[in-house]
């Protein structure tokens, strides 16, 4: 059993192996094993997600059994076990994991901290509805916006390019977990 394997059956509770499998777009039904197998095969799935579910007295406990340093704070831990997933990764497969973390924005949490564990989407069902929704978008904009200025509405032409811009907008940030998403999938699938 590999590491994160050994992260998501023993760490986690079903609920969120549950919570991480939907995120993911797969069934959340079955045992908890199915649903771990599942996770750890997804060529797109990122640890820090499972690691996320994680305390600092769980993170020290799997740094003891790693026989990695178990001081520090949180965040150390955090980075020392997955920096022994990456590893035993580039050992196995011959090649370092992808790391997205870079292309992942950070998003405060209640408490005020910050966080790299964004809402969680399925990859493939926002993104290309919402790239379709943005040349849709700018497509109407366009359209409408010559039509205005044509019949010399200089406040609708004005309207139509807040509205556009409003739209797309929100159209990209809701992609923006699909397209990272998609490039490991492509990356991990040349590999």
């Amino acid at each position: 059993m590999d590491l994160l394997t050994h992260i998501l059956a023993r760490y986690l509770y079903k609920e969120d192996v549950q919570d991480i499998a939907r995120s993911l777009g797969f069934p959340t039904s079955g045992s908890k094993d199915e649903i771990v197998d599942q996770i750890a095969s997804c060529s797109w799935f990122r640890p820090e997600e499972a690691l996320e579910f994680l305390n600092v007295r769980e993170l020290r406990q799997l740094c003891r059994e790693l026989r990695l340093s178990s001081t520090g704070t949180r965040d150390e831990l955090f980075e020392r076990v997955l920096d022994a997933i990456n590893l035993e990764h580039s050992e196995r497969f011959g090649r370092p994991k992808l790391d997205l973390s870079s292309l992942v924005r950070t998003i405060p949490d209640k408490s005020g901290e910050s966080t790299t564990n964004p809402p969680r989407q399925h990859p493939e069902s926002t993104g290309p509805w919402a790239i379709a929704g943005i040349i849709a978008t700018v497509t109407l904009g366009i359209t409408l916006y010559a039509l205005a200025a044509l019949f010399g509405i200089w406040w609708a032409s004005l309207v139509t390019i807040v509205l556009t811009v409003v739209v797309v907008t929100s159209l990209m940030a809701s992609s923006h977990r699909w397209i990272p998403a998609i490039a490991a999938r492509i990356r991990t699938d040349e590999g």
